[in-house]
């Protein structure tokens, strides 16, 4: 299957998609997609299934209050797993509701993932989330299988700056 280069949205958002088969292709890739490098690069993951819906309630004030915000003025590149849940469905509630325009990668794992218009065979596929600017879809039909390329997306972007990791960690 050929991965179409846009992903449109039901909501009308738009955001490109990519896919890439080996590790060593980030840094062309990173290039192809126009985003100035090096540049301060965020981490966000962990908790996708397992925040109760009362702490996304509350966390999502923290993501639109600080994280969204801090990100926008530091114009920093935020790198996630790039689902529609937990802290990655935050993290893109928080940038469209602040307005913001900092780049926001979700790195999937292309057999976790369903996206509009996609086939998707595994019932257990997790949506992508509708306010990312980027997507890129790494080899894997493993939750996990993505985490070595977060890292690594991050490396490229951050080159020499400083790298903000944030691992929640959920129950």
């Amino acid at each position: 299957m050929q991965t179409p280069s846009q992903c449109d949205f039901p909501n009308g958002n738009s955001a490109s998609l990519q896919t890439i088969d080996a590790i060593d292709q980030l840094p062309s890739l990173i290039e192809t997609l126009k985003l100035e490098t090096p540049r301060p690069a965020l981490v966000i993951v962990g908790g996708a299934s397992k925040i109760s819906p009362d702490d996304l309630d509350r966390l999502a004030l923290l993501f639109v209050d600080v994280v969204a915000p801090v990100a926008e003025r530091l114009q920093a590149i935020v790198v996630d797993g790039g689902t529609d849940s937990g802290v990655m469905k935050l993290i893109g509630q928080a940038r469209t509701a602040i307005g913001a325009t900092f780049p926001l990668i979700g790195v999937s794992a292309i057999g976790t993932i369903r996206y509009p218009g996609m086939v998707c065979e595994n019932e257990d596929a997790a949506t992508l989330e509708p306010n990312h600017s980027h997507f890129i879809l790494v080899p894997g039909s493993n939750w996990g299988d993505e985490s070595q390329w977060i890292a690594e997306t991050a490396r490229v972007i951050s080159g020499a700056t400083p790298l903000l990791y944030d691992r929640g960690e959920w129950g």
